[in-house]
């Protein structure tokens, strides 16, 4: 079983495949995707001051093996930043 519950496929099938690469990780989600030989689904990101993000699919993704790729962590710089202005921080 996959960690979503059901049926882990055999076989990875390119007419089920819809694979995001987000913002921070497009040059990689290039690669891998001419790798798979698949197009990028198209998404929506959008920033929030906070330094939190909203993605939203534009592509269909019901009944589809969805994948994402995006790094697993932003840069220290950018955590400190978000940290010290969470606290009121005059400058950061």
């Amino acid at each position: 079983m996959s960690a979503g519950g059901g049926d882990a496929p055999s076989e990875l099938s390119p007419a089920r495949l819809q694979f995001f690469a987000l913002q921070a990780s497009a040059e990689l989600g290039k690669a891998v995707a001419q790798a798979l030989g698949c197009e990028l689904a198209k998404h929506e990101e959008r920033p929030f001051e906070d330094g939190e993000h909203k993605t939203r699919p534009v592509d269909t993704v019901a009944g589809r093996d969805v994948y994402i790729v995006q790094r697993a962590m932003a840069s220290v710089r950018s955590l400190t930043r978000t940290r010290a202005k969470r606290k009121s921080a005059s400058r950061a």
